[in-house]
C-alpha cells in the first residue's frame, strides 16, 4: 500500500519523523536509539501547541497511514509517499517506508509508545541542496504529549548522526543551518496537521469521507 503522507512522521513527526528516515537489518533498535542520542552531531529541541485534545494527537501518531491519506486528500505539500503497516508496533517490528519529492527516502521504526511518550528511530538518505554532505544518516525523535486544557503541548527532541565521519564534521559546522531546516519543516507541517486534527475534532464524519477502505474503517475505529 502506498499513499501520500504528511510530517508523519512524524503527524509531523510525523513531520520530522520524515527528515532522516533506511534499513537497520540485524541491529538492536533500542541500542541503536541510545547510541544516536549519546553520539548525535546535531540536537534540536522544540515545543509546539496543537489546537485539539491529547487523545486526538496520540491517535494521529498511532495511525501514520490514515494521516498520510488525509494529508494527500487535503493536497498539502510536500507529497509524501508512505508504505507499510498502519500500526508501527510498540516493539518497532513494523517499519514504514517514506519518500518525498524534496529528496528524503528511508524507514521509520516506532521504538516506544507509552501514553504521552513516543520514540521513533529513522534511517535513510537525504539529497537536498539546503543540507549539503548529509546524504545518509540516522535520527531519533523523542516526543512528549502534554494536555493543556483543550489544547496539546508537543515537546520534540531530535538527535541526528550522519553516516560518515566527513559528514559528521560538516554537520557540526553547519549545525545552525540544519537546525533551521528542521525548525522550518516541523513548524509548517504541524500547522497543516493541526488543521486536519481540528477538522477531525469538529466534523469527524466529513473527514472520514475523504478516506477509502480499509483506512476509513480504521479511522472510524481509532478517531
Amino acid at each position: 500500500m502506498t499513499l501520500g503522507l504528511q510530517k508523519a512522521i512524524p503527524f509531523s513527526l510525523i513531520s520530522l519523523v520524515l527528515l532522516f528516515p533506511g534499513v537497520l537489518w540485524g541491529e538492536d533498535l533500542v541500542s541503536k536509539t541510545h547510541h544516536v542520542r549519546e553520539q548525535a552531531s546535531v540536537i534540536y529541541k522544540s515545543q509546539h501547541k496543537v489546537a485539539c485534545y491529547r487523545e486526538l494527537v496520540e491517535a494521529a501518531l498511532l495511525n501514520p497511514l490514515v494521516m498520510g491519506a488525509l494529508w494527500a486528500s487535503y493536497g498539502y505539500k510536500p507529497s509524501y509517499r508512505i508504505s507499510g503497516e498502519n500500526s508501527l508496533g510498540a516493539d518497532g517490528s513494523w517499519p514504514i517506508h517514506i519518500e518525498d519529492p524534496t529528496g528524503i527516502v528511508g524507514d521509520i521504526w516506532q521504538i516506544k509508545a507509552v501514553k504521552g511518550h513516543y520514540t521513533y528511530l529513522a534511517r535513510g538518505k537525504l539529497d537536498h541542496w539546503a543540507v549539503p554532505a548529509f546524504n545518509e544518516g540516522t535520527a531519533v525523535f523523542d516526543m512528549e504529549i502534554i494536555s493543556s486544557g483543550s489544547t496539546t503541548q508537543v515537546k520534540l527532541d531530535v538527535f541526528l548522526i550522519p553516516e560518515s565521519r566527513f559528514a559528521e564534521a560538516v554537520a557540526w559546522v553547519l549545525s545552525p543551518i540544519i537546525k533551521a531546516r528542521v525548525e522550518n519543516r516541523v513548524t509548517l507541517n504541524l500547522q497543516d496537521v493541526s488543521s486536519i486534527l481540528e477538522d477531525i475534532a469538529e466534523e469527524p464524519e466529513e473527514v472520514a469521507k475523504r478516506l477509502k477502505q480499509p483506512l476509513r474503517k480504521e479511522f472510524e475505529q481509532d478517531f
